[in-house]
């Protein structure tokens, strides 16, 4: 039996995983892995979410979180990962995505 699409299903725990465009290192230093927990935790404190398990990689992350709903879970990603993106491009210049989904 192949998986239920995710916007279907309720709440639960979820295996979140994100990783830089191209492979590319956008959690290379202490100090952006720091920022990156602030905001996710943060951000978890606004939402109706609780972060069990994380792993921060220099070019990905994986994170166990459980939500009440999918929608909750993807908005709360959505606006870590949009915040990250800021500091990120404040601290090294460009501008457009810096991930790869």
């Amino acid at each position: 039996m192949s998986r239920l699409v995710r916007w279907k299903q309720s709440g639960g725990v979820y295996h979140v995983i994100n990783r830089g465009i191209n492979s590319s290192w956008i959690l290379a230093s202490p100090d952006e892995k720091d920022k990156f927990l602030d905001l996710l935790y943060k951000q978890s404190r606004n939402r109706n979410i609780l972060v069990y398990h994380y792993a921060l990689m220099d070019n990905h992350f994986h994170i166990a979180a459980e939500a009440t709903s999918i929608r909750e879970l993807s908005f709360w990603m959505g606006t870590v990962c949009a915040e990250y993106s800021k500091f990120w491009h404040s601290k090294r210049g460009g501008y457009g995505t810096i991930w790869q989904g």
